[in-house]
């Protein structure tokens, strides 16, 4: 695999992602700080189809999440260093790298985001069951974020075959 290593310039566009990335990093973590001293022994750490809670773990279990979150946004965004490794739908030249590979790091970014924002949510309905001010995540939450993340794979790969 011969492709051109190039240095990808962000745009306003991407800055705003990463912004948005690290915001939502930051609820992610801050959200068990604040409520983790109200928190009962057992929390939800399951929903089901519903959005209903149908297991329960002991509150330390809320960590899991930010810590798998922090994980998978530090990995995503170490993988963005290196869009020439990525696997694309059309041969990489040197005349299309910049666009492919800015188009693929964009779509990494959001990607993170949504993750990241679903984790959030995750925690924050988790905790909010938890306290008795909520019953679960909402029947909406599973479909939404399928929905999200397949959306902007498929406009990502639409875009990426198009010359």
């Amino acid at each position: 695999m011969n492709r051109p290593q190039i240095k990808i310039a962000l745009q306003p566009f991407d800055i705003i992602l990463e912004i948005l990335g690290v915001i939502a990093l930051i609820i992610l973590v801050t959200l068990p700080l604040i409520y983790f001293g109200d928190l009962p022994d057992k929390i939800p750490s399951h929903f089901n189809y519903k959005g209903q809670p149908d297991s329960y773990s002991q509150k330390s279990s809320v960590w899991v999440l930010p810590a798998l979150g922090i994980f998978l946004y530090l990995s995503m965004h170490l993988i963005n260093r290196y869009p020439h490794v990525f696997n694309y739908p059309q041969k990489i030249t040197k005349d299309n790298a910049l666009r492919h590979y800015s188009s693929a790091t964009r779509m990494i970014r959001i990607l993170s985001i949504l993750i990241t924002c679903a984790f959030a949510y995750l925690v924050y309905a988790s905790i909010q069951t938890a306290i008795g001010r909520s019953s679960g995540l909402g029947v909406g939450f599973s479909p939404m974020f399928v929905i999200s993340i397949l959306g902007v794979i498929g406009y990502s790969l639409v875009r990426s075959m198009q010359k």
